[in-house]
């Protein structure tokens, strides 16, 4: 299954997720509110930016040379990872559920923490 597929299932599988395509990137939404995209930067590398709290964004760029902060938007805890030969799809999920559970409306949170 390629990365788009993976990326794809992982987030369609949250609660009032939508995809979109904005500016050349896949995004998905929930309530209209980005939490995860997937993109192509300009040396053709695959990426996925989402959102994470700004202490472990700045831990995470520290100890791992696949993550990088997102331009314009390093600073609110936004970072992007390179997709490229991912092992660990459990850790993708990891990040993008927390990426969601900062972004959506906190009663969906709520409920997928619960789980």
């Amino acid at each position: 299954m390629d990365v788009h597929k993976k990326i794809g299932n992982i987030c369609l599988s949250l609660p009032e997720v939508t995809e979109e395509y904005k500016a050349k990137r896949l995004h998905y939404c929930v309530r209209k509110k980005l939490f995860c995209g997937l993109g192509i930067d300009g040396s053709g590398q695959k990426y996925i930016g989402i959102k994470l709290e700004i202490f472990d964004s700045e831990q995470i760029i520290e100890y791992d040379d696949r993550f990088s902060y997102t331009r314009h938007l390093g600073k609110y805890g936004w970072i992007d990872m390179i997709v490229e030969n991912i092992s660990d799809w459990d850790e993708v999920k990891n990040y993008i559920k927390q990426s969601y559970c900062l972004i959506d409306p906190k009663t969906l949170a709520k409920n997928l923490k619960n789980k």
